[in-house]
């Protein structure tokens, strides 16, 4: 999966603005690390960074993310991923279920905040 850069802060509109420009440098140094693997486009990196794109093993290998498969066992999951507002549906049951609670039903969107921030907060509070 790949994402644009985030952060928390705290503060006045000029910490924010401070946090804003910080993490368009750090987006930066990202896509052109992702364009030197990759050899994609600069706009497709952006486009998919934008959309917090998740790629199966074959997509990753087919875009340039990665050379080739290990030969090893399938991996688990064992990472909550409900934080994330685009994780594929097959990624969200953890493997295996008896070692991970629950994922946590999505918390309410409140008015200024997305629900998957609401959900990075009630993945905090736990």
């Amino acid at each position: 999966m790949i994402h644009n850069a985030s952060s928390a802060v705290w503060g006045d509109k000029n910490a924010m603005r401070d946090t804003a420009d910080l993490l368009e440098k750090i987006e930066g140094s990202i896509v052109a690390d992702y364009i030197g693997k990759t050899g994609a486009e600069h706009q497709q990196i952006v486009d998919w960074m934008n959309a917090e794109t998740w790629f199966s093993a074959d997509e990753a290998i087919a875009n340039g993310f990665c050379d080739r498969l290990a030969d090893t066992a399938k991996a688990k999951n064992t990472w909550n991923l409900a934080a994330y507002a685009n994780a594929p549906q097959a990624l969200l049951e953890p493997d295996p279920p008896e070692q991970i609670e629950k994922q946590p039903k999505p918390a309410p969107a409140g008015f200024f905040m997305s629900a998957a921030n609401a959900n990075r907060l009630k993945l905090a509070l736990i």
